[in-house]
Order: C-alpha cells, then sequence, then structure tokens
C-alpha cells in the first residue's frame, strides 16, 4: 500500500505533501509536493533504534573558550573549529 502510494504521490494517510512548504526540502525530481515528501520502502534488511524522550540537562559536548573556540582535550583552541548552543 504505502509503495503504491509513494508511486501515485499521493499520502491518504498523513496528508504529506499538502502544502508547497512541505516539499521545500524534498525531491526535485518529484512532479508533485506530495512525491517530494514520500519515498518508498525498499527491500530489507531493516534497522530500528529506540529513542526516549530525556530532560536531564546537557548531555555533553565539546569544551570551549569563551569566544566558542572548541578546546582540544589538552585545553588549546582547535584552530577554526567554533561551537555554540
Amino acid at each position: 500500500a504505502w509503495n503504491g502510494n509513494v508511486a501515485d504521490e499521493h499520502d491518504p494517510d498523513f496528508g504529506r505533501g499538502a502544502s508547497a512548504y512541505d516539499g521545500y526540502w524534498g525531491d526535485d525530481k518529484a512532479t508533485s509536493t506530495a512525491g517530494k515528501t514520500l519515498g518508498p520502502i525498499d527491500p530489507a534488511p531493516y534497522f530500528a533504534v529506540p529513542v526516549s524522550v530525556g530532560a536531564m540537562g546537557t548531555k555533553g559536548g565539546p569544551r570551549t573558550d569563551r569566544d566558542g573556540r572548541v578546546l582540544h582535550v589538552s585545553g588549546t583552541a582547535i584552530t577554526g573549529l567554533f561551537a555554540a548552543g
């Protein structure tokens, strides 16, 4: 059913592609906005990972100095590498 919907460039279940915004970053070769947002499910194998929500604060990241430069484990700034957020 899904691959048929993809071939028809139509998503009757969730309405993907109903607005031009939906296809903004999609496949430019598709003939419709919905087609830009849909892709076929090809033959297996498939892989999955569990995803869960967490609210425990930061989980780490690169160490930076006050200018946003990423620091090497030795404590020196890595030339040309910056981080923010």
